[in-house]
């Protein structure tokens, strides 16, 4: 993890912010694991996403922009958001996007 630093304060979580995009990732200090992702597009527009896929976006209108790229056994297919929950049954919960101390 070159380039990482803590800034946690307490330990809990590793910060890399040193990345030449606008991502800031978060690592557990201990396993290496990764716990979530923030992609700032413009002043208070950001996207942030764990590692089981959940996002929270800020303004709501990013949401628009977004798109899940699904590698098949077939092909590669490209969806919004309402066509990915529809197609796989799985639903964001934006509740879930939260940065919590390690036990």
């Amino acid at each position: 993890m070159t380039g990482t630093h803590n800034n946690s304060g307490h330990g809990d979580y590793l910060i890399d912010d040193l990345a030449r995009d606008p991502t800031i990732r978060f690592w557990n200090p201990l396993s290496g694991e990764s716990l979530g992702t923030i992609l700032v597009r413009r002043f208070n527009d950001h996207l942030a996403v764990t590692p089981s896929g959940h996002y929270r976006v800020s303004p709501l209108e990013f949401e628009r922009d977004l798109v899940y790229v699904v590698q098949t056994a077939d092909c590669q297919l490209t969806l919004t958001p309402a066509e990915f929950e529809q197609r796989f049954h799985w639903k964001n919960d934006p509740k879930t996007v939260v940065l919590k101390k390690q036990p």
